[in-house]
């Protein structure tokens, strides 16, 4: 009997540690809507960006925003100066643990703006969340990272 009394305690708590986790993932994405300012976005742990010979205009954001969308990015709406879209839910990377995940699925943000001599500039940035990593654990996030940055940006030189 105190088995079973047990077992059922570990089954609760571990159904709301879960629960936890979903809930912080839903607050985050709402949360990501009202933050439209690139200027105020801060680097993550993993960063890399590149640029595009080419303008940022109309036709280049719509590209680059169906390419996103057609990914199944989150595009943020009423950004003035480029675009923000995120990827992966930070509660999946949180669960799996970001070295277990495929990296294409992992929290990722990519920030497009237009840059002083008139190419786009696309800076992606992990979006995994509060972590504290030593100087090997992030070389190996990086690394972890850097084949779903490689990926995109493959995607977006060819828009």
């Amino acid at each position: 009997m105190k088995t079973i009394f047990i077992y059922i305690i570990v089954v609760i708590v571990i159904a709301i540690i879960i629960l936890i986790f979903i809930a912080r993932g839903k607050s985050r994405r709402q949360l990501q809507k009202s933050k439209n300012n690139i200027q105020a976005l801060k680097d993550g742990k993993a960063n890399y960006e590149f640029e595009i010979q080419r303008p940022l205009d109309t036709a280049s954001l719509s590209k680059i925003k169906d390419v996103l969308a057609g990914h199944n990015f989150r595009i943020i709406d009423n950004v003035a100066d480029g675009i923000i879209a995120y990827s992966g839910k930070n509660e999946d990377a949180t669960l799996h643990g970001w070295q277990n995940i495929d990296s294409l699925k992992l929290p990722l943000r990519i920030v497009v703006i237009n840059t002083a001599s008139n190419n786009i500039k696309v800076k992606f940035a992990d979006d995994y969340g509060f972590q504290i990593l030593n100087a090997a654990q992030k070389e190996k996030f990086n690394a972890v990272y850097s084949p779903a940055f490689k990926h995109y940006e493959a995607l977006l030189k060819n828009i």
